[in-house]
């Protein structure tokens, strides 16, 4: 078996032929024992393909993808190198809804001029409502996925704005990788939208911030991801009505110049 290896390999040494036909014999039983991770996380594509749009600016609306869960799916105190397969570019996201939009086409400040309020579709929920918080769907994964024709090193400024509205946190994620937090924008004046006025039902929102996204965008595809956590335990209790838990969701705003 070896002569017969040997001749196949002329100038090669026996350790040599051997190892490149243990690799050749391996390659099936590895690609077939990792069929469900064939996604190359945090990888783009490396061209930008025939009549896609490049965009500098993204808004939320109902271009972007969203699953409900119990849990964040990852481990959302991993390391800030530990990348979240679900934000990344090469993620299959064909199974997830559509996001529910809500009906304010305008954003409260000029940071999120053109971007909508966003949530995931439960049934029977509506926007600024008295909803029922699910028993096992509290934290909303949103993402949307965008191509650049530019390199980071390249790029002047990239930074996204990120808001919510309701009793709801949340995390910011680009290409896999978590995002922290650059600064706390001014609290937005939500126009003439009136909410519950009683102070004990009273969820206050969270106060807009901006992440530096620049570090973690690459040439062609990006994805950018937001696990959003509802608190509704908080005020009413998993399973039961809760005024306005969720009143418009998450609304934001990335901006690559």
């Amino acid at each position: 078996m070896l002569r017969c290896l040997l001749a196949r390999h002329r100038g090669a040494g026996p350790a040599a032929v051997l190892r490149r036909h243990v690799l050749w014999c391996c390659v099936p039983v590895a690609f077939l024992g990792c069929a469900t991770l064939s996604e190359m996380v945090g990888e783009s594509e490396p061209f930008i393909p025939d009549g896609a749009k490049i965009e500098g600016v993204v808004v939320t609306d109902g271009s972007w993808r969203t699953m409900a869960v119990n849990k964040p799916m990852g481990n959302p105190m991993a390391r800030s190198d530990v990348p979240q397969r679900w934000a990344s570019p090469r993620y299959g996201a064909r199974d997830w809804a559509a996001a529910a939009v809500g009906d304010v086409s305008e954003g409260p400040t000029a940071d999120f001029n053109g971007a909508k309020w966003i949530w995931y579709p439960y049934d029977g929920f509506q926007f600024g409502a008295t909803n029922s918080m699910p028993h096992n769907a509290r934290v909303v994964h949103l993402r949307r996925e965008f191509y650049i024709d530019r390199r980071a090193s390249s790029i002047g400024s990239a930074h996204v704005s990120v808001m919510s509205s309701g009793n709801v946190s949340f995390n910011v994620y680009v290409n896999g990788y978590i995002v922290r937090l650059a600064r706390t924008l001014d609290r937005p004046v939500l126009g003439q939208r009136q909410w519950n006025t009683d102070e004990r039902d009273a969820i206050p929102d969270l106060s807009p911030r901006r992440f530096d996204i620049k570090p973690f965008l690459v040439y062609g595809k990006n994805a950018i991801g937001i696990v959003a956590t509802t608190h509704v335990e908080d005020v009413g209790g998993v399973g039961n009505a809760v005024q306005n838990y969720v009143r418009s969701g998450i609304m934001a705003t990335a901006v690559i110049r």
